[in-house]
């Protein structure tokens, strides 16, 4: 069983007159259950076409992935919550309008006041750390 060869497959000009340098036979030696030694991790097919394609070893690749999945399991992570869940939302376009939404002159100068003081807050924080870097 023989892969067909990458150049056409890629539509990549031939700088060689033989394709046979980019074609893959598997080793007769090998389980074909067995990992592959080698791969190109994942490419679109355009980025491909025009860039030079370089192979990965798996194993390295396989043992990083180990490591993050262990550290990824050790994570304590709060779930969070939906902002927008369009499951709650199906059948019910009718309310999902500008006018529905729109706030109060009053929820407005609200939302302006605590707009005005996290900035005054951000502000001053800056010119606290630049006259503590400069002093």
């Amino acid at each position: 069983m023989k892969q067909s060869t990458l150049k056409p497959f890629l539509s990549l000009p031939s700088s060689s007159e033989s394709d046979e340098e980019s074609a893959y036979a598997p080793s007769p030696q090998k389980s074909a259950l067995k990992l592959p030694e080698m791969w190109t991790r994942v490419r679109s097919r355009d980025t491909l076409s025009h860039q030079r394609i370089t192979v990965f070893d798996i194993d390295n690749d396989l043992d990083k992935d180990k490591v993050l999945k262990r550290v990824r399991e050790g994570a304590v992570r709060e779930q969070g919550s939906f902002l927008f869940d369009p499951d709650e939302w199906k059948g019910r376009d009718d309310e999902l309008t500008i006018k529905k939404s729109e706030l109060s002159e009053d929820q407005l100068r609200d939302y302006a006041r605590i707009a005005t003081e996290v900035r005054q807050n951000f502000m001053g924080r800056a010119e606290a750390g630049s006259e503590e870097s400069k002093g």
